[in-house]
C-alpha cells in the first residue's frame, strides 16, 4: 500500500514537472517594437490572455516555447507581429484598440498551424475586425469604349466591309469582363449586288486575359458569348438568294491594350465570331443552309477611371 501511494506521489510530481516545462512565455522584442513601455506591457498581457484562452500553460520563467511579439506604429494604424515555433505572422491593425483582436487571431492562427499569407483560421466571432467587418475589394479599372474597324462576313460570297461597336470593360490586374453591344459589320465588296452580307452582335459578354498584367501596354485573350444575327447573299442552283439566322454565337479574340495605367486606353483586336447555327433561305422558297462566321479587326478607344485600393494581410 505504501508502495503504491509512493508511486501516485512521484508520478504527480513528474506531470507537475512536464506540466511547467510545457509551459510558454511571451517575449516583446523590445528592439523593434514602437510602443510606448505602457503599452508594450498592455500588449504583451494581451497577447498573454489570448494564449490562457486557447487552454496554454502561460509563465514568466521556465518556458519551453516562447512567443516573440513587436508592434509597429505608423500613423494610426499599427502592424502587430510575432513569432514561435510554428513559424511567424504579421497582420495590420487600423488603430491601437484593435490590436487585442488582431493579436487573437495571429496566435490562433500560429497554434493551428497554418500556413500562407493570410489568417483565416484565426478569425472567430469574437475577434474580427472593424477593417475586416467592412472588408475593402480592390477597385477595378471601368472603361467605356468604341470601337472601329474593318470585317468580312464568310460562307457564301466573302463580303467586308466596315466594322463598329460600343462597349464596357471593368479589368483587374490579369482579368476582366466586357460587355458590349451593337458590335456590327456592314459587308459589300462594292462589286455587284452578290457580295453582301451582314453580321451583328447585339449583345455579347466576355472574360479578358492580360499577360502582362501590371505593365502599362499588355497583349490579351478575348472570349465569350453573344446572340446576334447574320445575312449572307450567296448562289444556289444559279440564283442569289439572301441567306439570315440568328442565335447564340462563340466569339474568340486577341488584342493588345496600351495605356493601362492611364484613364484613356487603346487596343488593337482581332475577333472572330462563330455562330452556334446556321443561316438559311427562306424555307418556302427553297430548303438549304449555309454556316457564315465573320473575322473583324479593330482600333478600340476608351475612356474611364482606375480607383485602386487594397488591405493587405500577410
Amino acid at each position: 500500500m505504501k508502495s503504491l501511494i509512493s508511486s501516485g506521489v512521484v508520478s504527480l510530481v513528474l506531470l507537475a514537472s512536464a506540466s511547467a516545462s510545457a509551459a510558454v512565455c511571451v517575449q516583446v522584442d523590445e528592439a523593434r517594437d514602437n510602443l510606448d513601455p505602457a503599452e508594450r506591457t498592455a500588449v504583451k498581457t494581451m497577447v498573454e490572455e489570448s494564449l490562457r484562452g486557447q487552454n496554454q500553460s502561460v509563465s514568466d520563467a521556465n518556458c519551453d516555447t516562447t512567443y516573440k511579439i513587436y508592434s509597429l506604429r505608423l500613423g494610426n494604424s499599427v502592424t502587430a507581429n510575432i513569432s514561435g515555433p510554428n513559424g511567424s505572422k504579421s497582420q495590420k491593425a487600423s488603430s491601437i484598440e484593435e490590436l487585442p483582436e488582431t493579436y487573437d487571431q495571429l496566435t490562433r492562427s500560429l497554434l493551428n498551424g497554418e500556413t500562407g499569407s493570410t489568417t483565416t483560421a484565426g478569425v472567430n466571432r469574437h475577434n474580427v475586425t472593424k477593417q475586416q467587418a467592412v472588408q475593402r475589394r480592390i477597385v477595378a479599372d471601368n472603361l467605356w469604349f468604341l470601337r472601329l474597324g474593318y470585317g468580312a462576313v464568310a460562307g457564301g460570297d466573302i463580303a467586308s466591309g466596315p466594322a463598329f461597336g460600343l462597349g464596357y470593360r471593368y479589368e483587374l490586374d490579369q482579368l476582366g469582363i466586357e460587355i458590349s453591344t451593337l458590335n456590327i459589320v456592314a459587308a459589300t465588296d462594292g462589286s455587284s449586288d452578290d457580295g453582301l452580307g451582314v453580321s451583328a452582335s447585339w449583345i455579347r459578354l466576355g472574360g479578358l486575359y492580360f499577360f502582362n498584367p501590371v505593365a502599362n501596354h499588355s497583349a490579351y485573350l478575348n472570349v465569350g458569348l453573344s446572340w446576334g444575327t447574320s445575312a449572307s447573299r450567296s448562289q444556289y442552283q444559279g440564283e442569289s438568294y439572301i441567306y439570315s439566322g440568328s442565335g447564340i454565337q462563340g466569339e474568340i479574340g486577341g488584342g493588345y491594350e496600351f495605356l493601362r495605367a492611364s484613364t484613356i486606353r487603346m487596343f488593337v483586336e482581332a475577333n472572330a465570331v462563330l455562330p452556334f447555327y446556321t443561316s438559311s433561305i427562306d424555307w418556302s422558297i427553297v430548303d438549304d443552309s449555309i454556316y457564315t462566321p465573320t473575322f473583324t479587326i479593330s482600333l478600340g478607344v476608351g475612356y474611364g477611371s482606375s480607383n485602386r485600393s487594397a488591405v493587405e494581410i500577410y
